[in-house]
């Protein structure tokens, strides 16, 4: 049983890195992978269950749509408590950009997203700051994908 399920696991990935290399996937998850951290499976499998990226209209719409955002209860006066993530969306994507987001904070490739985490870990502990790196992670994810997606003027156009 383990060998068939290891023959299964290895078909299914070969045929998700060939979907990876075809002709519309192939552009989009190039421009996933420069980021550091996310891999050609990551990559393919987010492009695969997001679907059309034009759906998340602003910048704070797929990490909402991920769950990765805080539930936040305000009352009529000052108080404004911050609560959990929303774990509202797809779970598996959720926990495939926080291992990217894991593997981008160890490599230490990314300042950016290394920065935040070693800002946010003492004060509110290493797993709540992963969930913020990975909440930035998706919104760099968008802004890449769209980037490929977008139009890029010829070379040969005069300027």
């Amino acid at each position: 049983m383990r060998t068939l399920a290891d023959q299964q696991a290895r078909r299914l990935r070969a045929q998700l890195e060939a979907l990876a290399a075809s002709e519309p996937y192939a552009k989009v998850v190039k421009a996933l992978c420069e980021q550091s951290g996310v891999g050609t499976m990551s990559a393919i499998r987010l492009v695969l269950e997001l679907g059309d990226i034009q759906r998340f209209p602003t910048t704070a719409s797929l990490p909402h749509y991920l769950g990765l955002t805080p539930s936040e209860y305000s009352s009529g006066a000052d108080i404004n408590y911050r609560g959990h993530i929303m774990k509202c969306g797809p779970g598996t994507l959720r926990a495939i950009l926080l291992q990217c987001a894991w593997a981008a904070v160890r490599r230490g490739l990314d300042q950016d997203l290394g920065q935040v985490f070693e800002r946010l870990a003492p004060r509110i502990g290493r797993k709540r700051a992963i969930v913020a790196v990975a909440r930035r992670l998706a919104i760099k994810l968008r802004r890449l994908w769209l980037q490929a997606l977008s139009p890029t003027p010829a070379a040969d156009s005069p300027a």
